[in-house]
């Protein structure tokens, strides 16, 4: 579970500050869909990347199953974002000259698990998302929605219990876009949490529910029928 309580995070920009989140309360249940949108500045990626453990609240406590993780150390941190949370990007951050294979056993191979072992839990991660035949393209071989597939791959490789998705179909053609919503609700759907960020109000209809923000702030949190 996910609990945001009293949470703002400070900037200070050419000497003035900029308060990208304004006291903000927010529960998130252990296996929930949800939709964060809102307009360019409202806030919804400083959001994302607070619930990312990206960054650290200026005010306000954030406990994560919990946890409190805003005091916690950088290699404290470090750790629960690499068990516990699986991000997809839009720009899918894949290595241009590793084939998919290893683009998604990477996060295996820095744990420590040994390289045959990681291959293998790679190829059924490969598998999960229909791509096993791609498992020797590198990035630069495969369509947009094939590089979101094994971004998503990647993602779920160390089992994390949340998903954090920022605009994740932002960068493919609609039906790239569908299949790829597809597979994060299926994923969903077997127990992780999921949590979206999106500009697309199509896709933000699907999630069961929808959190809207304005300047900091949340304008609506409703729930909603979903996919």
């Amino acid at each position: 579970m996910i609990r945001l309580t009293d949470v703002s995070r400070v900037y200070t920009v050419g000497g003035q500050e900029l308060r990208a989140l304004d006291h903000i309360n927010l529960t998130i249940q252990t296996g929930e869909y949800v939709s964060i949108m809102g307009p360019s500045g409202s806030g919804k990626s400083t959001l994302l990347n607070m619930l990312g453990c990206l960054d650290r609240p200026s005010s306000g406590t954030y406990e994560l199953d919990g946890q409190q993780v805003g005091n916690l150390s950088e290699s404290e941190l470090a750790k629960v974002r690499r068990y516990r949370i699986g991000f997809v990007f839009q720009s899918f951050h894949l290595i241009k000259r590793l084939p998919a294979l290893e683009n998604i056993a990477l996060p295996l191979i820095l744990d420590g698990v040994p390289h045959d072992q990681a291959r293998d839990r790679a190829r059924a991660a490969l598998d999960s998302v229909g791509l096993l035949k791609r498992e020797h393209h590198r990035p630069n071989q495969m369509s947009g929605g094939e590089q979101q597939r094994i971004a998503i791959a990647r993602a779920i490789i160390m089992d994390p219990s949340h998903l954090l998705a920022d605009e994740p179909t932002g960068n493919l053609d609609t039906k790239s876009g569908t299949g790829i919503v597809d597979l994060l609700e299926d994923l969903n759907k077997r127990g992780k949490t999921l949590i979206v960020v999106t500009h697309d109000p199509e896709m933000g209809k699907r999630a069961k529910r929808a959190v809207r923000m304005v300047d900091g702030r949340f304008a609506s949190d409703s729930a909603q029928g979903g996919a």
